[in-house]
C-alpha cells in the first residue's frame, strides 16, 4: 500500500469506530428511564467501552498516521474498532428488548458476539501490543509462538462462547434472548473450549509481561526511556483497585480514577512510541514528590501553629495566622532542598550521583594546578554525568 492508501485505510477505521461508538451513546440513552447522575455518567464512560474507543483508538489512529510501518499503531486502532463495535452491538440489543425494535434472529446474534467482544479487542488493545512495543517488532522470530498462542486464543474462545446454548450471558432472563448460535448436542464442549480461549489469551498477556520486562533489562538509551513510559503506564493501572478500597472517597471518584487510569496506558504508550517529549521519568518522579512531601509537612506545620497559638492567645488569631505564614515561608526552600536530596538519593540516582560528581570535581578544581590534569578531569565529569557519546576540549591558542 502506498502511504496515502495507509492514510485512508487508518482514517477509515477511526471514522468507523467513532460512527458506532456515537450510535452506542446514542441508542444507550434512548433506553426508557436512563437518567444518570456524575456518578453513573463516569461509570458508564469507564465500563461502556467509551474510554477503551477513544483513548486506544485514538492513540492507534495517531500512531498509524504517524509511524504507518509500527505494528502497534494499526494494533490500537483495529482494538478501538473492536470496543465500539461490541459498544454498539450491546446497546442494539438492549434497545431492541426494550421494545424499541424486533428482537430477530440478528438482533440476538449480534448481542450474543458482543457479550464477549473483549476476546477481540483485548487482544489487539493489550497483549499484541506487549509483545510489539516499542518499535513494533518482535524481540526474535521465536516469540511468534506467542502471538500464535493469542490467535488460538480468540478462536478458540470465539467458537466456544458463542455456540454456547440457552439464554445469552450478560443479559436479563427475563427477555428470554436465546442465543440462536448455541448448539445443544454438543453439550459442555462449548464452554470447555471459551474457557480454554480465554486461558489462552491469559498466557498471552504472561508472555507480554515477560517480553516488556525483557525489553526493559536489554535496553539502552532512548529505548531505555521509552520502556519507562510504558512501565508509568502500567502502574497507572495499579491505581483503580487501590483506590476502590478506599471506604471514604465520595462516590463516582473510583470511577473517575479508573477512568484516568484507563487513558493513562494508551498515552503513556503513545508518548513512548513517538519518542515525544521523552522526558526522564526519574526526574519527574522525583520532583513530584518532592514537592507533595513539602506541602504536605508545610501544611502540616502551619495548621499545627495556626492551632496551638489560638489555644495558647485565643483573642489573638490574626497574629497566629501571619506568624505561621512567615514560618512556613521561611522553612519552606531549606526544606526543599533537604527533600529533594533524599528524594534523588532513592528515586533520581542519575541526577544525584551527578550532582556529587560535579561537586568533587569543583573541589578538585581549586587546587589543580596541571591544565593536562584538569582536562582529563573534565572529559571524566562529562562522560559519567552527561554519557555524551562522543566529547572533547578546545583550548584556544596562548591558553597555557
Amino acid at each position: 500500500m502506498t502511504p496515502r492508501q495507509m492514510r485512508w485505510l487508518t482514517d477509515g477505521i477511526a471514522l468507523v469506530s467513532l460512527a458506532l461508538l456515537v450510535g452506542a451513546v446514542w441508542m444507550a440513552h434512548s433506553l426508557p428511564g436512563n437518567r444518570m447522575g456524575l456518578g453513573e455518567l463516569a461509570a458508564t464512560l469507564s465500563e461502556g467501552s467509551v474510554l477503551f474507543v477513544l483513548g486506544f483508538g485514538g492513540v492507534g489512529w495517531l500512531l498509524a498516521r504517524r509511524l504507518p510501518g509500527n505494528a502497534v499503531g494499526w494494533s490500537f486502532a483495529l482494538g478501538g474498532l473492536m470496543w465500539a463495535a461490541g459498544a454498539a452491538g450491546d446497546a442494539w440489543g438492549d434497545l431492541a428488548a426494550a421494545g424499541f425494535g424486533e428482537v430477530s434472529a440478528l438482533a440476538r446474534m449480534v448481542t450474543n458476539l458482543s457479550a464477549f467482544s473483549w476476546l477481540w479487542a483485548m487482544p489487539l488493545s493489550v497483549q499484541l501490543p506487549l509483545l510489539l512495543l516499542p518499535n513494533g517488532r518482535l524481540l526474535s522470530a521465536r516469540w511468534r509462538r506467542a502471538v500464535a498462542v493469542l490467535g488460538a486464543g480468540v478462536v478458540l474462545g470465539t467458537l466456544g462462547l458463542a455456540t454456547i446454548p440457552g439464554v445469552i450471558e450478560a443479559t436479563d432472563p427475563a427477555r428470554h434472548l436465546v442465543n440462536p448460535l448455541g448448539v445443544r448436542w454438543l453439550g459442555p464442549l462449548p464452554i470447555v473450549v471459551g474457557l480454554t480461549g480465554a486461558g489462552l489469551l491469559i498466557v498471552g498477556m504472561l508472555a507480554g509481561a515477560i517480553a516488556v520486562v525483557l525489553r526493559f533489562r536489554r535496553s539502552r538509551g532512548v529505548e531505555r526511556q521509552q520502556m519507562r513510559w510504558v512501565a508509568a503506564g502500567g502502574c497507572c493501572v495499579l491505581t483503580a483497585p487501590i483506590t476502590a478500597l478506599i471506604p471514604i472517597l465520595p462516590d463516582g471518584v473510583d470511577s473517575i480514577v479508573a477512568s484516568l487510569a484507563i487513558l493513562a496506558v494508551p498515552v503513556c504508550v503513545g508518548v513512548a512510541v513517538l519518542r515525544y517529549h521523552l522526558y526522564d521519568l526519574g526526574r519527574i518522579i522525583s520532583r513530584t514528590l518532592s514537592y507533595a512531601v513539602v506541602t504536605a509537612v508545610l501544611v502540616g506545620l502551619y495548621v499545627a501553629g495556626v492551632t496551638g497559638a489560638a489555644r495558647l492567645a485565643p483573642g489573638n488569631s490574626s497574629l497566629a495566622v501571619a506568624a505561621s505564614t512567615l514560618a512556613v515561608a521561611a522553612l519552606f526552600q531549606p526544606l526543599r532542598q533537604r527533600v529533594q536530596s533524599a528524594v534523588d538519593h532513592r528515586f533520581n540516582r542519575a541526577r544525584y550521583d551527578a550532582d556529587r560528581t560535579v561537586d568533587a570535581f569543583t573541589r578538585r578544581l581549586r587546587d589543580e594546578v596541571d591544565l593536562d590534569a584538569v582536562r582529563t578531569d573534565l572529559l571524566q565529569v562529562v562522560h559519567g554525568t552527561m554519557q555524551p557519546t562522543t566529547a572533547g576540549l578546545w583550548l584556544r591558542d596562548g591558553a597555557r
